[in-house]
């Protein structure tokens, strides 16, 4: 079982059978901010402000930017709203990449998205035709999964023990980071294999249709009196140096500064974009242990300053 798996079935569990929580903010992203340990920040606001601040992380990867209204309708239906939703979406998400332009292979969002949400979810957020293809990889799941189990009463009892093994190490993180999971060890990583990554030359530009899913996102956020706060995982300094020339920075800052003025509850925890050296890295854009305790030091920091003002 591959680790987004057991995330995806938490998740679902979580939103659908937990609760009814109560979280002043939850985190809300891709991979890149899933190493972030909510427990901690959740810790140092509480004992700053004197009152329970409870914050969760609920970062899903490879799930594309459609995820974060859907994800939220499902949440409010059973929970309260949280004052905060800490947003974690990777930038180069306003062209379409990794969702609306992406290729159907079982680990791209469409995939994945059929498996956390249920049909009448699906029905409900997308036209006819595209959710018809959506039901059909959730069938077509579903039957592997029956021939899966079937061949389970045969013989095949490793995978079964490696699935337990992986959710008991998966629930174990969510109780100990309040929904925080892996980060990659600090494996080094060169200039050169940056360089040779597919996204490094990318030139950004706007897709219409991922706008458009942002911008249901915030709406959903408005009118259940939530404040979104981006908050941008740093990349590493060579990509960023990179984007800065090539103009994909400023095009991502200008759709940015256009959602601020359309949405008075969106507000921006800076710096906007932020570079990182390479040590701090276990692939082109994740980072690696050292690199996420940074960061969650630093978030913690900058969200107890942004909520002791608006408390």
């Amino acid at each position: 079982m591959h680790l987004s798996d057991g995330i995806i079935q938490l998740r679902r569990q979580s939103v659908e059978e937990g609760g009814p929580y109560t979280h002043q903010a939850v985190i809300m992203g891709d991979s890149r901010i899933l190493g972030v340990d909510a427990k901690y920040l959740s810790d140092i606001i509480s004992q700053n402000i004197g009152s329970e601040f409870v914050i969760h992380n609920y970062a899903i990867p490879n799930h594309g930017i459609r995820t974060y209204y859907m994800f939220l309708k499902k949440y409010l239906r059973r929970h309260q709203a949280p004052r905060f939703i800490i947003l974690s979406s990777a930038p180069i998400g306003i062209t379409g990449e990794w969702s609306i332009q992406e290729i159907d292979t079982s680990e791209a969002s469409v995939s994945y998205l059929s498996r956390l949400y249920s049909i009448k979810d699906i029905l409900e957020a997308f036209p006819a035709a595209m959710a018809m293809q959506f039901i059909g990889i959730k069938v077509e799941g579903m039957s592997k999964l029956i021939s899966y189990r079937a061949r389970l009463r045969d013989r095949i009892l490793e995978p079964a023990t490696l699935f337990h093994n992986r959710m008991s190490a998966v629930k174990k993180a969510e109780r100990e980071y309040s929904g925080g999971q892996f980060v990659e060890s600090n494996i080094p990583i060169t200039s050169d294999y940056i360089s040779e990554t597919k996204y490094y030359d990318y030139q950004f530009s706007v897709d219409a249709e991922s706008v458009e899913w942002y911008q249901k996102f915030f709406e959903l956020a408005k009118t259940s009196n939530i404040q979104v706060l981006i908050l941008n995982v740093p990349v590493v300094s060579t990509l960023y140096q990179k984007r800065e020339e090539n103009t994909s920075h400023k095009i991502y800052r200008d759709t940015v500064s256009r959602w601020l003025e359309d949405y008075d509850n969106l507000i921006v925890l800076e710096p906007l974009l932020e570079a990182y050296e390479i040590e701090y890295f276990s692939d082109w854009h994740h980072l690696n242990r050292e690199g996420m305790d940074r960061f969650t030091s630093e978030i913690a920091r900058r969200l107890l300053d942004f909520v002791k003002a608006s408390e």
